[in-house]
């Protein structure tokens, strides 16, 4: 999942409006960024595949669920010692979870504790990249919807065409993914 991480921030920011966005953000993809790093590193290599994307990953240390319980309870600590406030911390592992569960449907095969250990993902990037995309496309649509429908019951005004640049943002890159794996 790419977009999608991005667009469950506005939920947890429709819902924690003193929370920051920036934040928000960067916790709801803190598992990719530490990928990317690790991947910059050589621990975590993108590996050329003749799978439909062309190549694959193992991510073991940044994706698999014991390594995650570890990144999570030092991310819960960092926000509580920053912010000394319960509902950010909460908020904090919330985004950071979410991120997991939505890639048990849309994403690489994830495991336990590397790739001799039991996956808990579909690995539909693998599998079926066009039903992972399409899941992504729906998760982002719920979360805008969601996002949107919030600001009204708050009564936080945004323009036509605040939404409509936001909304594009986030869906063009998944349509344009559907459209590439397609060809």
């Amino acid at each position: 999942m790419m977009t999608g991480h991005y667009a469950t921030a506005l939920v947890a920011k429709a819902e924690k409006r003193d929370m920051p966005l920036w934040l928000l953000l960067i916790l709801s993809q803190f598992t990719d960024f530490l990928f990317n790093l690790l991947s910059l590193l050589g621990i975590e290599p993108i590996v050329d595949s003749d799978g439909p994307l062309g190549f694959f990953v193992e991510m073991t240390y940044s994706h698999d669920i014991v390594p995650f319980l570890f990144q999570v309870s030092i991310i819960a600590l960092i926000i509580q010692l920053a912010y000394k406030r319960k509902d950010f911390t909460l908020w904090a592992i919330i985004m950071v979870s979410f991120h997991l569960i939505l890639d048990i449907f849309s994403g690489f095969k994830h495991h336990i504790l590397g790739p001799n250990t039991l996956s808990y993902t579909f690995g539909n990037y693998i599998t079926n990249p066009v039903s992972a995309f399409v899941i992504e496309l729906i998760v982002t649509a719920a979360c805008l919807l969601y996002f949107m429908y919030a600001n009204r019951r708050d009564g936080v005004r945004y323009s036509k065409t605040k939404y409509a640049l936001l909304s594009i943002t986030l869906i063009l890159p998944i349509v344009l993914s559907i459209v590439v794996v397609t060809m």
